[in-house]
């Protein structure tokens, strides 16, 4: 499986002197990581029921108000009176021992060390580093088409068309991401998006730690 990584990078730790024709030297880039671990199955883009993995309405407000509404409300929609009950019944069951293992520090220094295989950057190749900013929707299109075109020169162009690359992602990344394959699913061929980036899903970029550090 591919894990993708789009991000900016700013020259911005260093002096400064403005000329007559600009106020700084500071230059925006853009590194495109990919990062593959062959222990991990590929996302298939349809299911086995041969539905894609996004919805054709994009963002489709009925299902998650009603999600929200089975998996949250029951819970959000109680008094604190009554969540005050439940708390103090759990707090009355819970055991002496419990309570002492909340107070105690723990060291997670082996369960790092642990992780360092999947930490590891030898699965890692740097697909591209480029003097371009990385500020719009079209800022993002274009540094994905850099990802397409080179799947086609190593001859993988059909990986996009049967699986999905998850995208570790900042903020902006989503939503910018989100909003190319939003107009993609409702322009179609007239967006001028190329399909490809449908196969492409943002994720929060908490994860960049894990993936990528």
């Amino acid at each position: 499986m591919f894990i993708l990584n789009i991000d900016d990078y700013h020259n911005i730790h260093r002096r400064n002197q403005p000329t007559l024709l600009k106020t700084h030297d500071i230059n925006h880039f853009v590194t495109i990581l990919l990062n593959s671990n062959p222990n991990t199955p590929k996302i298939p883009y349809y299911s086995l029921n041969n539905i894609p993995i996004h919805n054709p309405k994009g963002v489709d407000f009925k299902l998650i108000i009603d999600y929200i509404n089975v998996n949250f409300m029951s819970k959000l929609g109680k008094s604190y009176y009554q969540q005050n009950e439940m708390w103090k019944q759990h707090l009355s069951d819970d055991s002496y021992e419990n309570k002492l293992e909340f107070l105690t520090v723990h060291n997670y220094d082996g369960r790092v060390q642990n992780q360092q295989e999947l930490r590891s950057m030898k699965n890692s190749k740097s697909v591209d580093f480029i003097l371009h900013p990385l500020h719009n929707t079209k800022d993002y299109i274009e540094s994905a088409n850099i990802l397409f075109k080179v799947f086609e020169k190593i001859e993988q162009k059909d990986y996009f068309n049967n699986f999905v690359i998850p995208t570790i992602c900042d903020w902006p990344g989503q939503v910018n991401l989100r909003r190319a394959i939003t107009l993609k699913l409702n322009k179609k061929e007239n967006s001028g998006i190329s399909s490809q980036i449908l196969s492409i899903i943002p994720m929060h970029d908490w994860t960049t730690t894990y993936f990528f550090k």
